[in-house]
């Protein structure tokens, strides 16, 4: 991962100082001389002698510089990734040990000690261009610019919805979701897109049904083409979240008359009414005023990003009112704000959506063969019944504003009947439809979402849980990306090994895969206590009736899930993944914590965010995030 790190920043630094220059052809020659270099340290060495030392790993071996070019640019490596678009290379420390892990690639721990440290400091000092001592300045670390996008199906649904209080089912069904997703499960970044023209056309064929169900409903009336356009008025500020123009207004007026030719005003209402849902200003959010330079978001701009948030869809009257008296100019204002909208009944639509999107779960356990007398209508059953499980807890710690490690912790979950007899766990659900908090029996293995069948069956492949894919599902909770090696040899050698057993131990003596499968396998192994269901497992995935989930993640030993759990939580593992996707999320754009917006944002929500025992409250997190620099202040795009 430092590999991938150690790329990001050293194209720019390069170009700017003209290049890195390869020590003098006596420091070459005198680096080729010794093949023990690396693992003695080699004192005398400089670390650039060391960057560009031919006899590293054997006399006349490949050179850090021969795979990364002198200035960091090259791309002949596992990642093709050049050393300047180094992601993961944070701090010094952590590149020196990546070298010291895993480099050079096909002999790696032949640098460590020194020799790893004066390598790794050359790089982040000379080719990376970075001070390992300096802290940096959140208040100078500018903003990036926000991105135009359209409206997604669910969000076209809920504000015409909340607009006429009619039409949802018309949208919801009628529109299509297909190409939404871009990022992950994040269907905010999939709406950027440009409105093709098979969404034209359904959204048009949507329209005209929620505009029926509008007129059906008596929700507007009209007996003549100028009260129709009268009445539309304050529908449309809020569609267009502003009072029409003159022109909008004309525009809007014709399309009444165009309506109701040959018909009556109530066809001119719906002709109306589909003018507005088919509009540019009410599918597309985009800047309301030019971005010349760094600035916060103008009033409207924050109600429209707060609205789609925490409601999944646009301001209303009393949003729009704050936008336009100034009371979204300041913090002060916009945390009143945010309270109140987290009040408001429509603030359930994120609590379900954003577990939804984070955790992926429309997806979850659709490669599952289900086993054991399940058919595939009560797996299909099932499988909504652990969507809501995970939802359920995460709406859980964040309406009551628990801990954020709670999701990871929790000692209780909720279940119905289903869901209860489906685990084996004694509940108080009377039935199918109705979920309750149920606590873990005191020998349970389970803990918070990682034991859930939505995480358990996720990666789960037919019949059978795949160790490295299952733990690759648990470490994702951390968003610390691996790009594995090409191995083909060690991938077909290890897949004709006969047990898991013997598998792991050959990944672990490979140091080329034991870099990613270090933490991959002692999550799977952890939770190997389950079946590619989900439920208690009678066999380990050898087959063997006792089950032994022991190993090491971290440097610690663990035995089971729970203990698994708690080291991750003690070291931090997933403090800031659920932040960088909460980001993502609200501002419509691919956020990264190795960023400084994203990380200045985080860090400082964390701050705001913990009680007194130095724990991070859930909802207190959220809001914080919201009144970030990242959330309200924008730049000149690109």
């Amino acid at each position: 991962m430092l590999k991938h790190i150690l790329l990001v920043m050293l194209a720019l630094v390069v170009a700017a100082c003209g290049g890195v220059e390869e020590p003098s052809s006596s420091s070459s020659s005198s680096s080729s001389s010794s093949s023990s270099s690396g693992s003695s340290g080699n004192l005398s060495k400089t670390g650039q002698e060391l960057y560009f030392d031919k006899g590293l790993i054997a006399p006349d071996s490949l050179s850090c510089a021969d795979c990364h070019a002198p200035d960091g640019s090259g791309v002949i490596n596992f990642a093709e990734v050049p050393l300047t678009e180094c992601r993961n290379c944070d701090t010094l420390e952590d590149m020196v040990d990546y070298i010291s892990r895993t480099m050079p690639r096909g002999s790696p721990s032949s640098c460590i000690g020194e020799c790893a440290e004066k390598t790794g400091e050359f790089i982040f000092r000379t080719i990376l261009g970075r001070d390992p001592d300096a802290v940096v300045d959140c208040n100078s670390v500018p903003p990036v610019a926000s991105s135009p996008r359209r409206l997604n199906k669910m969000e076209i649904a809920n504000a015409f919805n909340d607009v006429f209080g009619a039409g949802y089912d018309a949208l919801a069904n009628g529109l299509s979701d297909t190409a939404e997703i871009s990022f992950g499960s994040i269907t905010t970044i999939g709406s950027q897109q440009v409105a093709t023209t098979e969404f034209v056309r359904k959204l048009l064929d949507a329209g005209v049904a929620a505009a029926e169900e509008v007129i059906s409903a008596g929700v507007i009336s009209a007996d003549t083409n100028q009260q129709a356009v009268n009445r539309l008025l304050p529908y449309a500020r809020l569609m267009f979240r502003r009072d029409l123009n003159n022109e909008e207004i004309a525009e809007l007026t014709q399309k009444v008359q165009d309506g109701a030719q040959g018909f009556d005003a109530t066809a001119g209402l719906k002709s109306g009414i589909l003018y507005l849902i088919t509009s540019a200003e009410f599918l597309f959010v985009v800047p309301e005023a030019p971005i010349t330079s760094e600035r916060r978001l103008t009033g409207r701009e924050l109600a429209e990003r707060l609205a789609l948030t925490l409601w999944r869809s646009i301001p209303d009257s009393n949003l729009l009112d704050d936008a336009e008296n100034g009371t979204l100019d300041n913090d002060s204002g916009l945390n009143t704000v945010v309270n109140r909208m987290m009040s408001d009944n429509k603030f359930s639509r994120m609590l379900e959506d954003f577990p939804d999107q984070w955790l992926a779960l429309r997806a979850l356990g659709g490669n599952v063969s289900p086993t054991d007398g399940i058919n595939a209508q009560e797996w299909e059953l099932l499988r909504k019944d652990f969507r809501t499980e995970t939802s359920m807890l995460v709406q859980n710690v964040i309406e009551n504003n628990k801990p954020y490690n709670e999701m990871f912790t929790a000692d209780y979950t909720f279940l119905n009947q289903r869901l209860a007899s489906f685990y084996g766990i004694p509940s108080n659900a009377s039935n199918n439809n109705n979920f309750v908090m149920t606590n873990y029996p005191a020998d349970s293995a389970r803990i918070g979402i990682l034991s859930h069948a939505s995480t358990l069956s996720a990666r789960s492949d037919g019949e059978d849980a795949p160790i490295a894919f299952r733990g690759d599902t648990m470490m994702g909770f951390s968003c610390e990306d691996s790009v594995p090696p090409e191995l083909p040899e060690a991938i077909e050698e290890n897949r004709a090994l006969n047990t898991w057993v013997e598998k792991l131990a050959a990944r672990k003596a490979n140091a080329l895969c034991d870099d990613c499968h270090r933490t991959l396998d002692p999550a799977g192994w952890a939770f190997s206590v389950f079946d590619h269901m989900g439920r208690d497992a009678t066999v380990d995935p050898d087959g063997n009736p006792t089950i032994v989930p022991t190993g090491t993640i971290f440097d610690q030993a663990f035995d089971g899930p729970r203990e698994f759990v708690n080291i991750l939580m003690d070291e931090g593992a997933f403090d800031f993944c659920m932040a960088q996707y909460f980001l993502t999320y609200s501002l419509g754009r691919i956020t990264d914590y190795r960023e400084n917006d994203a990380r200045c944002a985080i860090d400082s929500a964390q701050a705001q965010s913990k009680n007194g025992a130095g724990e991070v409250l859930m909802k207190d997190y959220i809001q914080a995030l919201m009144t970030s620099k990242a959330f309200t202040r924008t730049a000149l795009s690109n």
